[in-house]
């Protein structure tokens, strides 16, 4: 479960990118494509990933009974995964 993070991680201290950088990231100012491939490459990567899980199941239900409630929950879900 941490083999992902601990790569990043150590990615970012080899390329000495930790530092003071501000209010709420470890990465420096400098090293903003650092930023993007340890930080917002991933989290971009398992959203996508949320959302085409969310569609395929949306597709499996389709001819259930509790369509609507599951196509509505998920919906929902992506709402909140989204936009909090």
């Amino acid at each position: 479960a941490w083999g992902g993070s601990g790569f990043l991680a150590l990615v970012v201290a080899i390329f000495q990118g930790y530092g003071d950088a501000g209010i709420w990231c470890w990465i420096v100012e400098d090293k903003v494509w650092l930023r993007f491939l340890c930080y917002y490459l991933p989290l971009l990567l398992v959203m996508t990933y949320n959302i085409i899980i969310c569609l395929i199941i949306m597709r499996a239900v389709r001819d259930s009974s509790q369509e609507a409630m599951v196509n509505f929950r998920l919906r929902l879900y992506v709402l909140v995964f989204v936009f909090v």
